[in-house]
């Protein structure tokens, strides 16, 4: 179970209302040998809000959103965005790019995929966590000058 946020820098405008929509402590680098192995915590550092566990004192196995990452770069630099399920079925019953909602925004690969194929997407997540990875992840993607105009669509 989600029960903390490891700051290793003060926690910006766009996080701070997390700990007000969860029940996760806050805690710092002093608490890390506190906790248990395999405990869930959020991690708020240079690359991001991440999901991560913890082994050993240390942080391991993380997950974090990145938009910028050589993944993506290259699904949007050779076309394979076109060939994903989803942009199938839309391109299939659309024959111009319009806005979409993704009622079940996730890890935001979907959305990505549209706005980089000229949609207009809205985004919907249901969990807290999960919307406040996104949230950081567009707010860094708006830095990246090649990101900007895709992800000012979602």
């Amino acid at each position: 179970m989600l029960k903390y946020l490891y700051c290793a820098l003060s926690l910006p405008a766009h996080l701070q209302s997390l700990l007000v929509e969860t029940d996760l402590k806050l805690i710092y680098a002093a608490d890390l040998p506190t906790l248990q192995n395999n405990d869930l915590l959020l991690i708020y550092d240079t690359q991001g809000l991440g999901l991560a566990s913890l082994k050993n004192q240390k942080i391991y196995s993380r997950l974090i959103i990145d938009f910028n990452s050589a993944e993506c770069q290259h699904r949007k630099k050779y076309g394979q965005l076109a060939s994903s399920g989803l942009a199938k079925a839309i391109a299939n019953k659309i024959s111009q790019p319009v806005s979409v909602l993704d009622a079940t925004g996730g890890l935001g690969h979907d959305s990505f995929d549209l706005t980089c194929l000229g949609y207009t997407v809205t985004v919907c997540e249901r969990s807290p966590v999960v919307y406040y990875m996104l949230l950081d992840a567009l707010k860094r993607a708006h830095t990246e000058p090649q990101l900007v105009n895709f992800c000012s669509k979602i």
